[in-house]
């Protein structure tokens, strides 16, 4: 199995001479930045959530790169107008890229003893290596460069500790993140439980505690009907045969089986959702971010239609 992550390079550097930048990269800055290799302080990250990899490029085991060139304006944000697809192996990394950086924040540049406009380059490694075992995000390992930001994402194998208990609090946020990973398609959709056997619901305090955090699940047995599979159902004359009632909408259904800890920080697992006919499963890893925040990702994910 295999799992995306990041190792984000954070850049905060002391000051270079203007003479240590590329000389290409200077012709090409806009008025009104400074370059990032030239400040007295670089930018360095506030926020970063990570580009999530393209599902279809891991399950093909499709490594790629993205560079570009943007400027980290003084409100410690990305300026959307002003990137430059340098290169790239593939429009869905690039997509990826761009996804994510809009929400990054970061302290900005330093210069002159005010906050300044700091142009950089960033490069986005993606890496799915055939190799390794349970595979789990690393933690973030910093590199200096004074020239903008690299970031790897990849694999990591996890070590293995098949002894470590998984207590109620554990297990709540996992779940927690499971159902966040598998986001509604609509705001009005019911969204629907399954842990292990899906004859059998899962305790209510469950659900509490989800609600509570903002994420509304039912278990198996609330679960609305759905009229999906009853679209081909017609009587002899060709009618429809117990068709949806008017406004109904398709539940989702999120099933969570084999959960199974491999460390004090990484629970696999196999997840699934589905919704009327369509359904994605794969296997997936929770890791922890924090105290009872875990972050799940999932390889080799399947889209079926029933």
């Amino acid at each position: 199995m295999r799992l995306v992550v990041v190792a984000l390079v954070a850049l905060s550097a002391t000051a270079q001479a203007q003479s240590s930048c590329p000389t290409d990269f200077l012709k090409r800055l806009p008025a009104g930045d400074a370059a990032w290799c030239a400040v007295d302080t670089a930018p360095s990250i506030v926020r970063n959530p990570a580009p999530r990899f393209p599902g279809i490029l891991a399950s093909a085991n499709v490594d790629g790169d993205v560079e570009i060139e943007a400027t980290i304006g003084v409100d410690g944000r990305f300026d959307m107008t002003s990137f430059i697809v340098v290169s790239a192996t593939h429009d869905l990394f690039v997509r990826a890229v761009l996804a994510a950086i809009p929400v990054w924040r970061f302290e900005p540049a330093r210069l002159r003893g005010a906050s300044a406009r700091a142009r950089g380059v960033f490069h986005f490694a993606f890496a799915t290596p055939l190799v390794g075992n349970v595979v789990a995000q690393r933690p973030l390992e910093a590199k200096l460069s004074t020239h903008g930001a690299e970031l790897f994402i990849g694999w990591g194998a996890a070590r293995v500790d098949p002894n470590t208990p998984i207590d109620t609090a554990t297990l709540y946020a996992v779940v927690e993140a499971v159902a966040r990973y598998f986001p509604a398609t609509d705001s009005a959709q019911p969204r629907c439980l399954a842990l292990g056997d899906d004859r059998i619901d899962p305790p209510s305090t469950l659900f509490a505690s989800l609600r509570a955090r903002g994420v509304d699940l039912m278990p198996p047995s609330r679960c609305p009907r759905s009229y999906a599979s009853m679209i081909a159902t017609v009587d002899a004359r060709g009618r429809p045969i117990n068709s949806a009632p008017p406004g109904h909408i398709e539940p989702q259904r999120i099933a969570i089986r084999e959960l199974r800890p491999w460390a004090e920080d990484v629970i696999t697992m196999s997840a699934s959702t589905s919704v009327g006919l369509g359904s994605t499963s794969g296997q997936c890893a929770a890791v922890l971010e924090a105290v009872n925040k875990w972050v799940v990702g999932c390889s080799s994910l399947r889209h079926t239609v029933h």
